[in-house]
């Protein structure tokens, strides 16, 4: 399994990797929306598993930084992608301190559905319609919504 990251701002979604070197001075000290993905690559075909928004800090310098809470929250997801039965056996809920309803623009959404198009094409397209109106509404495409 694979993820990419994308910042979420006013004007413009763009990819930023988890290890990322790149400094971004203009969102130093802030906390910006981003969306994070989960696929797998099956025989170079893109398929998405997850999608999420959740938010990005950034050090003094424009770094971004993961902090505890971070690194648990990523290793929950994975943990309930890899392993879901156990979460619903023991009642194990999401920690969801940074996870995030989105409050995006029309223009940002419009945005976020051509950056998904362009790296997963048909993949993305046909997205199950219900996940992605989970995406829209709850912030999160995870199966743990249930289906009216």
């Amino acid at each position: 399994m694979k993820t990419r990251n994308y910042l979420v701002l006013a004007d413009c979604v763009k990819r930023i990797g988890v290890n990322s070197v790149k400094s971004f001075p203009d969102l130093a000290l802030k906390r910006i929306t981003a969306l994070i993905v989960f696929y797998d690559d099956f025989d170079g075909v893109n398929q998405l598993i997850r999608l999420y928004f959740t938010e990005f800090a950034f050090d003094k310098e424009g770094h971004h930084c993961l902090d505890e809470i971070d690194y648990h929250r990523i290793s929950e997801a994975l943990g309930h992608v890899f392993d879901p039965e156990y979460y619903k056996e023991n009642k194990i809920a999401y920690m969801s301190l940074r996870k995030k309803t989105p409050h995006l623009s029309d223009i940002q959404k419009a945005m976020i559905n051509q950056r998904l198009e362009r790296d997963f094409r048909y993949s993305w397209t046909r997205y199950d319609p219900y996940l992605k109106s989970l995406l829209w509404t709850k912030g999160d495409t995870e199966q743990h919504f249930s289906k009216p």
